[in-house]
């Protein structure tokens, strides 16, 4: 115990020498004390490696709290008996200024239903030592651009995961079919990140789902028929991928669907009529594909549509009567001859007794 006791206090005169030579206020005796009795010990600990290992000193929120985590607002705990042994249950540090690797220790606060990190500068690869937090609901290492490797394949064991928010970092590899298992997971957002390979056709039983995004990806294949399946679906984004085949003709099992971005892949064939059947639809994006035929007439019956962008595919013919011009917040179903990016058409429609101001609010290309 000596020897961990000096080690300590040339751990702590060493990091105070650095903090003066940045400019950090120093820091204060009992800095690398023991945790406060109000907290279970090991959650505690822990939580104390979790502060060492991401700069701790240096956050925006609980800078002042390595050792007494509950009086931190952005740490939930819960549990106490006779202000004894409280539970660590959620850690939201969104932008908080943490950097470094997530330690393995954070499996010590096993108590953990939310852990959101979202806008830090984290890297390196998931330590294993989340897969020891059998009540997490909520992982979110959103957007801190250097969350690297692989999804591990124990992230499929946390049956009690509701969300898992990866987006906009620098994860790699194939994503993981076995993510199927999560049965009760809500949201699974995985933008912005490296995956190749296809999308898993076991995500048809993932009926729970509210939100899949998988856009700004690198992933290829065809989507499969059996997306249809999510009778959940709010929010359905595969666009900036590199997606071919069609789109899925049978889609009236989305009945909850509002959002669908398919947009900036390279999909082919025509829009199917079932997708402006959808009573909640809500924002169609195509654009940038090599879609073609007409506007299914179906389209001036989606009575909620008011963002609906279908510019630069093949698409050709008639506009479909009726449809609410005025409603719409965004509209472009064409664009001026030239305005696509390369490799990409413009659409070229017949404009025949449409309103100058519909074709203009709706960006419309007319044959000439």
């Amino acid at each position: 115990m000596k020897f961990i006791h000096v080690g300590l206090i040339a751990l702590g005169a060493c990091f105070t020498e650095v903090a003066s030579a940045v400019g950090m206020p120093p820091l204060e005796n009992d800095t690398l004390a023991l945790c406060n009795s109000s907290v279970n010990e090991e959650q505690c600990t822990a939580w104390q490696e979790l502060f060492d290992s991401t700069g701790g000193a240096l956050w925006k929120e609980c800078s002042a709290h390595r050792n007494t985590p509950c009086e931190c607002q952005s740490v939930t705990c819960t549990g106490a008996v006779d202000g004894i042994g409280a539970d660590i249950v959620g850690v939201v540090l969104r932008d908080n200024n943490m950097f470094g690797h997530l330690p393995e220790g954070i499996s010590g606060m096993v108590a953990l239903t939310v852990l959101d990190f979202q806008g830090n500068h984290l890297m390196g690869s998931l330590p294993a030592g989340l897969s020891k937090l059998t009540s997490l609901e909520v992982l979110s290492v959103r957007e801190n651009l250097g969350v690297s490797g692989t999804l591990p394949a124990w992230i499929s064991d946390m049956s009690t995961l509701v969300r898992l928010d990866f987006r906009n970092n620098l994860l790699t590899g194939t994503v993981p079919a076995d993510l199927a298992k999560l049965r009760n997971l809500d949201k699974l957002n995985l933008r912005g990140n490296q995956f190749i390979g296809t999308i898993p056709e076991s995500f048809s039983t993932m009926t729970s789902l509210s939100l899949l995004n998988l856009r700004d990806n690198q992933l290829t294949g065809t989507i499969p028929e059996s997306q249809t399946n999510l009778t959940n679906l709010d929010i359905w984004a595969l666009s900036e991928n590199k997606l071919t085949g069609t789109i899925p003709n049978d889609l009236f099992h989305l009945q909850k669907t509002k959002i669908v971005s398919l947009e900036r892949n390279s999909l082919t064939g025509t829009i199917p009529a079932s997708l402006w059947r959808l009573p909640q639809l809500t924002i169609v994006h195509l654009y940038e594909n090599h879609l073609s035929g007409t506007i299914p007439v179906e389209m001036a019956s989606a009575e909620h549509l008011s963002n609906v962008v279908l510019n630069c595919n093949n698409l050709q013919g008639a506009i479909p009567p009726n449809l609410l011009f005025d409603e719409y917040q965004v509209c472009n179903l064409g664009g001026p001859a030239g305005s696509c990016r390369a490799g990409y058409r413009t659409n070229r429609f017949s404009c025949v007794d449409m309103p100058p101001a519909a074709v203009e609010s709706c960006n419309v290309s007319c044959e000439l």
